[in-house]
């Protein structure tokens, strides 16, 4: 018998900020919500206050994006996912298929249960032939003790 080794696919994280253990998205996400942060403390002449109100919500997003994984999809895939389902609503949708094993299992039983008869018939047949062969003998008694 050959056996083949077949080496496992091996995922691996490119970590950009080792210290941190940040992949790129994270530290783009990260870079985005402090330059943001940092255009709207300097237009916008905002106290730590209004600059948190500010940051809260980039933060929020640049979390859900950068580090947001459900069942191993990226939040842009889980929304794709959302927006598909929702759209062809396919909890809704129900799919009729022929089921060949079935077809299957009732062609075997019905084979077995034709097979069946065939025995129950020649088994009845059997029977009857026997009745009426100890009917003719009763029968002979009968004329013999007359």
């Amino acid at each position: 018998m050959l056996n083949l080794r077949i080496e496992k696919e091996v995922e691996t994280k490119h970590v950009v900020i080792r210290s941190r253990g940040w992949d790129l998205r994270q530290t783009i996400c990260v870079l985005a919500v402090v330059i943001i942060v940092a255009l709207f403390w300097y237009f916008g002449k905002l106290d730590i206050y209004g600059i948190t109100i500010v940051a809260v919500p980039f933060a929020v997003l640049a979390y859900l994006i950068g580090w947001k994984e459900e069942a191993g999809l990226k939040i842009e895939d889980l929304l794709v996912k959302y927006i598909q389902k929702s759209m062809y609503k396919n909890e809704k949708r129900s799919y009729h298929t022929r089921n060949g094993y079935v077809d299957l299992m009732n062609g075997a039983y019905n084979k077995m249960k034709n097979h069946d008869m065939a025995d129950k018939k020649t088994a009845r047949m059997i029977e009857n032939q026997k009745k009426r062969e100890q009917a003719k003998k009763k029968v002979s008694k009968y004329k013999a003790y007359k």
